[in-house]
């Protein structure tokens, strides 16, 4: 996909929902500029610096505008410092070392998962 995208000037997402919008990470990762919806996952990459947010449902008139107006700015010259599938895997690895080597408190031993929610309740 890297290769594909280092032809590209800019990368528009006009989704209404994201979860985790791998396009755009790509993108961004691969120095695309990005124009995107104002929408879950999507909005969080404009808030992080690496998209530009349009309001979903904009006109066409304004979609358009924006598109213009991204593609006569400059190439961004940095890219984004992502974090790596390796650095995610390594830190999960990390925590669940860090849990498994916790001890269960002498007061819980005795109790059960319900025991514990009633208490909590």
């Amino acid at each position: 996909m890297a290769r594909l995208l280092n032809g590209v000037s800019l990368v528009v997402l006009m989704s209404d929902f994201e979860t985790h919008p791998l396009v755009g990470l790509e993108a961004g990762a691969a120095g695309c500029r990005l124009l995107v919806a104002d929408r879950a996952g999507l909005l969080e990459l404009a808030h992080d610096g690496f998209a530009r947010a349009i309001p979903l449902g904009s006109a066409p008139g304004v979609i358009g505008d924006a598109i213009l107006q991204e593609l006569a700015k400059p190439s961004p010259k940095v890219r984004p410092q992502l974090t790596t599938w390796d650095q995610c895997a390594a830190e999960l690895l990390s925590l669940y070392e860090d849990l498994a080597q916790r001890k269960t408190r002498p007061s819980a031993r005795n109790h059960s998962f319900a025991d514990s929610l009633d208490r909590v309740q």
